[in-house]
């Protein structure tokens, strides 16, 4: 209802980020180095909604008799959607960073970097929200405790440029994660007045987001991005582009269970193993033409103890044409068509492969003018 939905909405949210930061540089002829690091610490208070329909409250509504009453309705709304938490978290880090240019000939660069990377929860993630259901005793909440997640990050590259706009590049990277995001079901809330609820819902089974273990992650991109200016006539105005990502994952969720025994090549939440675009342009003054294509394979979307219910995002690949034409310096007009191969969106299974949500997509055509002052 709308007056629940006012109650679900009344939060309150503050970030308060302090940093500090040193940087330096030097070049060695065809060498350039820079190096640096900074510090951050991070305290955020969130206050938000605590939704359920107590057992005397459930009594209280079967007992009743006749029409519910628009008073009794606001009463009801009150009961189930007027509570409130409020929780605090903080936590503090530095982030250094080291890294290598080298130029060895005209167009060719080859980089080596190491740095460290922060990955916040969202604001929404953070904000107190806790749904209770008495029934079926579950908990769904989020958790204001979420810690970041780290990333040491090694990454060797080669790019080549070609004349007169064009690049050529691979690359190898390996990602150190540390206390990674990930949301798990079937957890069991304790006992005690320290148990997360004021000692309240022992027993129940709760799904929340927590921090993870560590894991490893290496792979391999590969890029070509041209414009074939070289070419003759109407054909020098195309051009191409490629790029290709493959990784492969070792680690565990801090209980010791391995990741790549459940499926390779990827099991952390939201890491897809395989990704890929491709695309082909024509453009001249007043016309430009767009082929692009997609693909994302398939990957772990959350995490459950128990393999059966471990939730899959199908692996989608997308084909889309966008046009614009310029009638004037100021005015433009744009015709785009999206997925004309009518690939299913957001489309969830579970492991085995056993559906769990399927969309059907429809080609979508967006047309219209663009102005500029």
């Amino acid at each position: 209802s709308a007056a629940s939905d006012v109650y679900k909405r009344q939060t309150q949210f503050k970030e308060t980020i302090t940093a500090g930061y040193v940087q330096g540089s030097f070049d060695l002829g065809r060498l350039s180095v820079t190096g640096g690091f900074r510090v951050e610490k991070t305290e955020t208070e969130g206050t938000g909604a605590l939704s359920g329909v107590s057992s005397e409250e459930a009594a209280r509504r079967a007992a009743w008799v006749g029409t519910v009453t628009e008073a009794e309705q606001v009463r009801r709304t009150i009961a189930e959607f007027g509570g409130r938490q409020t929780r605090t978290g903080e936590y503090q880090q530095v982030f250094p960073g080291l890294h290598f240019k080298y130029e060895p000939i005209p167009w060719l660069i080859a980089r080596l970097g190491y740095a460290t990377n922060i990955g916040r929860p969202t604001i929404g993630q953070l904000i107190p929200r806790t749904t209770v259901n008495f029934t079926s005793e579950t908990i769904s909440t989020s958790n204001p405790s979420l810690k970041p997640q780290f990333a040491d990050n090694f990454d060797l590259a080669v790019e080549y440029y070609c004349e007169p706009a064009g690049v050529i590049s691979a690359g190898v990277f390996l990602k150190e994660l540390r206390s990674f995001i990930f949301t798990q079901g079937g957890n069991i809330v304790g006992g005690g007045a320290d148990n997360g609820f004021n000692g309240l819902y022992e027993g129940y089974q709760m799904t929340t987001q927590f921090n993870g273990g560590a894991a490893k992650l290496k792979g391999i991109e590969l890029n070509y991005n041209q414009q074939l200016t070289f070419l003759p006539g109407w054909l020098s105005r195309f051009g191409v582009y490629a790029n290709y990502t493959r990784m492969d994952v070792d680690g565990n969720y801090g209980e010791g269970a391995a990741l790549t025994s459940l499926e390779p090549p990827s099991e952390i939440p939201g890491f897809n193993p395989e990704t890929g675009n491709a695309g082909i342009s024509y453009i001249t003054n007043k016309f430009s033409l767009r082929f692009q294509f997609n693909h994302a394979g398939r990957y772990l979307n959350s995490f459950n103890a128990n393999r059966s219910r471990l939730l899959y995002r199908k692996a989608r690949s997308v084909v889309d044409i966008k046009t614009t034409y310029e009638i004037s310096k100021n005015l433009g007009l744009y015709l785009d068509i999206d997925n004309i191969l009518a690939e299913g969106d957001r489309v969830l299974e579970y492991y085995g492969g056993r559906p769990q949500v399927m969309h059907k997509m429809t080609p979508q055509i967006f047309f219209g003018i663009n102005g500029r002052l």
